[in-house]
């Protein structure tokens, strides 16, 4: 059975750093056309810090974190080529919303246009190309719940 709740770093009201608080919140459930993913590392970028410094009029409270790699948790309605387990990347064009929950977070939710599944050799990380390399990858800056921990 799937954890009702989950930890996630939310935004109460903009402002710096300390606006970024730690706690519990539901754990989302993903409607039609979406996925959940299980977040193993969350990007850190610019625009977050916009969000959380009140930037852009957003509704609050809501879970920064636009980036996300991981591996789905459950597929909506709707939802064909993604099952439960697989590795996978996506932008969450949604930012957080409540109740859907953005990407610092143990649990995520992203449209299935959105999310693109990793090939099964490798292995959703932190960017480590080599010179000649391609790719296509989100490059993942944090661990979840890293500001969690004391």
């Amino acid at each position: 059975m799937l954890e009702d709740v989950m930890r996630a770093v939310v935004v109460q009201q903009p402002g710096t750093v300390d606006a970024l608080e730690p706690g519990e919140v539901p754990a989302p459930a993903p409607g039609s056309g979406e996925i959940t993913i299980e977040v193993e590392y969350a990007g850190v970028g610019f625009v977050d810090t916009l969000f959380r410094a009140g930037a852009f009029d957003f509704p609050t409270p809501f879970i920064p974190g636009i980036e996300v790699t991981g591996r789905v948790r459950e597929v909506g309605d709707g939802v064909t080529g993604f099952e439960a387990g697989q590795p996978v990347g996506a932008l969450l064009n949604d930012f957080g919303r409540a109740p859907r929950a953005g990407g610092y977070a143990e649990v995520a939710t992203a449209p299935r246009l959105h999310g693109r599944a990793h090939p099964r050799r490798r292995r959703p990380g932190p960017h480590r190309r080599r010179a000649g390399e391609r790719g296509d990858r989100l490059a993942g800056a944090a661990r979840p719940g890293a500001a969690l921990r004391p």
